[in-house]
């Protein structure tokens, strides 16, 4: 009863450690009022028909996981970079890179007798952009 208890136990402090999309936004213009995130567009390069003003360089990041990022994933990380450019004002955001990258970790156990280390494959998806202001 006791190994079962412990289990549940780290299964759910493991399950409480589940990371949230991380987001970076450095600022490079005047920072406006903020608005709906619904009036938020979203181009890819080539840039927006138009004249248009940089406010920000954003950048968001997924958590780490054992699967490449899905497309659930890139439509979470994408409305994280529109609520960010929402918040300073920005109507716009221009997609410059999405990536995934992978990495390995080392995982080492130790239950008082032996130890054992397993390698883990891990990826994240990034992407980048610029939050504009489209006239």
């Amino acid at each position: 009863m006791f190994k079962l208890s412990m289990t549940i136990l780290l299964g759910a402090l493991v399950a409480g450690c589940a990371s949230a999309p991380s987001s970076n936004i450095s600022i490079t213009g005047e920072v406006r009022e903020a608005i709906s995130v619904a009036d938020v567009a979203i181009y890819q390069v080539p840039v927006p028909p138009g004249q248009y003003t940089e406010i920000a360089a954003l950048s968001v990041t997924s958590p780490s996981s054992l699967s490449m990022a899905d497309h659930a994933t890139t439509e979470q990380l994408i409305h994280l970079l529109k609520s960010e450019a929402a918040a300073i004002g920005a109507n716009g955001v221009i997609l410059t890179d999405l990536n995934d990258v992978s990495f390995t970790t080392r995982k080492v156990t130790y239950d008082g007798v032996q130890s054992a280390a397993i390698d883990e494959t891990r990826f994240q998806r990034k992407i980048k952009g610029y939050a504009v202001a489209v006239e």
